[in-house]
């Protein structure tokens, strides 16, 4: 029900008066064949990026799930807490993603690139303080989902946390990042090299060592090590692609 308030409430809005009379073409049903193979285009390769990335998480969160039961019961603070570190970034994105397109879309290539660095200095400086509650109050955060661990030992889950405070810290912070550069080139159309990245890289990086650890039985802190060494891969890829510039040069707007 809520999905659906929300797209009647989406079409309420774009279909106002205003935006009626400055885009005629809302009022027109007829496919546009052009504009459908843009879509498809840049818009298939980001879909597929997405859908790796989540898959990726997923299967790490699975598989970090087998390593015994404190870490099965750690999974319900990890998921929640994400939540709060991400979805703020994940709207910051989204606008940085905006402002790039509709910068490109209007030949200003010099804006959207202050723009994504001054996106990033943002993102980090949120991330740098998520970390810092992570560092210096690890079992504070943790004692919130007291309630809700999947186990009863909730003494063993947060005997977890403090030995994976650098990790998550470091994670956090390449992760403001990869945030930032990945909206901006997605924002700027190189849609395809977003997805050949996350999938040549979440497998081998990720994944497959995951899976190792768990089959071996070391120290589960190796798992979340692979996973920030994941990230900062995935960062260094997206930034050095964001400098060489070739993102300028697409246009999402033309045929």
């Amino acid at each position: 029900m809520g999905s659906w308030l929300s797209a009647v409430v989406a079409m309420a809005l774009i279909l106002r008066k205003k935006y009626r009379t400055e885009f005629a073409s809302l009022s027109s049903c007829r496919f546009d064949r052009p504009l459908f193979v843009r879509l498809v285009r840049f818009g298939g390769p980001a879909g597929l990026q997405g859908f790796l990335d989540v898959l990726v998480f997923n299967l790490f969160v699975l598989l970090v799930g087998q390593s015994g039961e404190a870490a099965t019961g750690a999974k319900t603070p990890a998921i929640r807490l994400n939540m709060v570190e991400f979805l703020p970034m994940m709207g910051m994105g989204q606008a940085l993603c905006i402002f790039v397109g509709q910068r490109l879309g209007a030949n200003q290539p010099g804006v959207p690139e202050r723009t994504t660095y001054t996106g990033f200095r943002w993102m980090f400086g949120y991330m740098a303080a998520v970390a810092g509650v992570y560092v210096f109050l690890p079992q504070t955060l943790v004692a919130l989902f007291q309630e809700d661990c999947e186990i009863g030992n909730f003494e063993a889950v947060a005997e977890l946390v403090p030995g994976m405070r650098a990790c998550v810290a470091m994670y956090l912070l390449a992760e403001a990042g990869n945030l930032a550069f990945a909206f901006a080139l997605r924002g700027a159309g190189d849609t395809r090299f977003l997805s050949r990245v996350t999938f040549a890289l979440g497998w081998p990086e990720m994944v497959i060592p995951t899976a190792i650890v768990v089959w071996l039985g070391p120290s589960l802190y190796w798992a979340w090590w692979f996973a920030t060494a994941y990230i900062f891969v995935m960062t260094l890829c997206f930034y050095l692609r964001f400098r060489t510039g070739h993102w300028k040069a697409i246009r999402v707007n033309q045929a």
